[in-house]
């Protein structure tokens, strides 16, 4: 009998990303695991980048990569706990007792919601305030 609980799948997710949840706790496929793994990668080059450059095209793009890969992190999160307590049965091969939602799964959602739009809206708001710095003067 799987233990695969919906919970603690869901601070997986929120804590380790996409790494925790497909790969140390559900066994799914490796390739998510090299895409997490690059983006994560390819943001930090990014930040990196961005003390010495910050008009460069490049590494705009290697910051959207990185916050791409943690909104998608934060998103998994979600899902996995807002996932219905059937569906979650059928993807986790979970019991009943396991696939419910409890308290600790609504924190952690309302956790990842904060850090999700707080990111998002942080890097909308640097990038256009770097656009018109720039482009003004």
């Amino acid at each position: 009998m799987n233990k695969y609980n919906k919970t603690l799948a869901t601070y997986l997710a929120l804590f380790l990303g996409l790494l925790g949840v497909h790969i140390l706790y559900l066994k799914k496929s490796k390739i998510i695991l090299c895409l997490h793994i690059t983006l994560t990668i390819l943001g930090a080059i990014g930040i990196y980048l961005f003390k010495f450059d910050n008009n460069s095209i490049l590494v705009w793009i290697l910051l959207c990569c990185g916050v791409f890969n943690w909104c998608i992190i934060w998103l998994s999160c979600i899902y996995y706990g807002l996932m219905p307590s059937e569906k979650w049965i059928i993807f986790a091969h979970s019991n009943e007792k396991n696939s419910q939602t409890n308290a600790l799964t609504v924190l952690c959602i309302i956790i990842a919601l904060m850090l999700g739009m707080g990111t998002l809206m942080a890097f909308l708001a640097f990038a256009f305030q770097s656009y018109f710095e720039y482009n003004l003067s």
